[in-house]
């Protein structure tokens, strides 16, 4: 045991460098979802991360707004979609102000009530909720956004 513990801490570094090595959000963009339902409401909380060295931009509708204006997530109960029944806004180009610029390093959160926006089938339902994620790398490029992978999220309402 007595020749093992020189080794242990080189051991335990190794490890340690591994595990930082791996971290999805070292390097790149994530966003996760988090559905959470209470009070007879549906709370969908996003997170992105931005773990370049450069600031990107994502999607206002989800990043800031409380409220959707359009079908954003892909809601399904027991595999069976939902109808998105919110309000519907006409809108012109997408440009810049549809984003919202996430600096380096950093986190960003946001709450969106989406619990007007779908048509809830009556009773109590297991549901999942998706999201298409995606960022720009460049705000100058509205037609080149990079896909983000998001895990589904399963809840019950």
């Amino acid at each position: 045991m007595k020749r093992l513990l020189p080794i242990l801490p080189i051991l335990f570094a190794a490890a340690v460098t591994t595990a930082c090595a791996e971290e999805p959000s070292m390097k790149s963009v994530s966003e996760s979802l988090k559905v959470e339902t209470t009070g007879g409401k549906v709370l969908v909380h996003l997170t992105v991360v931005n773990g370049t060295d450069a600031p990107v931009w994502v999607p206002a509708a989800v990043a800031r707004e409380a409220e959707l204006t359009r079908r954003e997530f892909d809601v399904q109960a027991e595999g069976k979609p939902v109808d998105y029944a919110g309000r519907m806004v006409k809108r012109g180009p997408i440009t810049a102000d549809d984003y919202v610029r996430i600096e380096p390093h950093t986190k960003a959160e946001n709450t969106v009530d989406i619990t007007n926006a779908y048509a809830w089938p009556p009773g109590s339902h297991a549901y999942t909720l998706g999201y298409d994620g995606s960022y720009l790398a460049d705000i100058a490029k509205l037609d080149s956004p990079t896909p983000v992978k998001v895990e589904r999220a399963a809840f019950f309402h």
